[in-house]
């Protein structure tokens, strides 16, 4: 039987572990075989004409998307705001502390119903702020698939070598290793633009099976072309639910916390002035 929030507890372990990666990775390949032969299947049968149909028609969807910056919230901002201003009242606070028995009652019953509600919002803006930065840690399911996931033309993941030195610091070394790969990977990257051309360099003119050769040569190039750009259009797709659910959720919290942090402060003030 699940526990409420067990989930939760084994996916913050999972994320610190990366034990998904690893005890997962039969049942990723086994997806990312179906997944991939499925789409094949529906590609393969496609004429050239289908195929710029459908290439026009997703490029300009794609172009419809917003691909902006993630998580620019409100919450975070506010969440910052209230941290910044809570040190504030920390250090104030400290400054009259000794003074505090030459203050009348009722003022320190409602300091002290402001500082409950105060205190609530400082760990409701911690928590905010945590599950922010904690999001930078989240691998989405697109991350671990090598056919079905990234593609080469738009994004780096796949593009560029995984082994490339990203530390701040690097030695000699270490840049010349970074330097090696650059050069390694944009070979490759200019080998995976172009096939048709590579092929066009083995056909002699006039040969029937030749140019037979070629337009095989030329739709397969265009089927890559097409799927590349509905694969990148759908992973955007699947990228802009995670934003959008991880930002409805934020919100959420903040709201569930701001109205228990009222809620305890109006106990407090009952409590203390009956």
């Amino acid at each position: 039987m699940n526990l409420p929030g067990s989930n939760a507890v084994r996916g913050f372990i999972d994320e610190l572990t990366n034990r998904f990666g690893r005890d997962h990775i039969v049942a990723l390949d086994r997806i990312e075989e179906t997944a991939d032969s499925a789409i094949e299947a529906l590609l393969r049968p496609l004429s050239k004409e289908e195929l710029d149909d459908l290439l026009t028609t997703i490029r300009a969807r794609r172009g419809l998307l917003s691909v902006g910056a993630a998580y620019g919230n409100e919450v975070v901002a506010t969440a910052k705001q209230i941290l910044a201003f809570g040190g504030a009242g920390i250090g104030l606070a400290a400054a009259f502390l000794q003074r505090l028995t030459e203050v009348p009652p009722f003022i320190l019953k409602g300091v002290a119903i402001v500082a409950l509600f105060y205190g609530n919002l400082i760990l409701l803006s911690l928590y905010i702020i945590f599950s922010f930065a904690w999001q930078a840690r989240f691998r989405y399911p697109f991350l671990y698939f090598t056919r079905i996931g990234n593609t080469v033309p738009f994004f780096y993941y796949k593009a560029i070598s995984p082994d490339t030195p990203r530390s701040m610091f690097q030695s000699g070394a270490t840049k010349e290793t970074a330097a090696r790969l650059y050069a390694a990977d944009f070979v490759q990257f200019v080998r995976y633009h172009i096939p048709g051309l590579l092929s066009d360099q083995n056909v002699s003119a006039g040969s029937t099976v030749d140019t037979s050769t070629k337009d095989s040569a030329c739709l397969e190039a265009k089927r890559r072309v097409v799927r590349d750009e509905i694969q990148q259009y759908f992973l955007i797709l699947s990228y802009q639910g995670y934003v959008n659910q991880y930002e409805v959720r934020m919100n959420n919290d903040f709201l569930y916390g701001l109205i228990g942090a009222t809620v305890a402060a109006v106990v407090l003030g009952i409590v203390m002035f009956s």
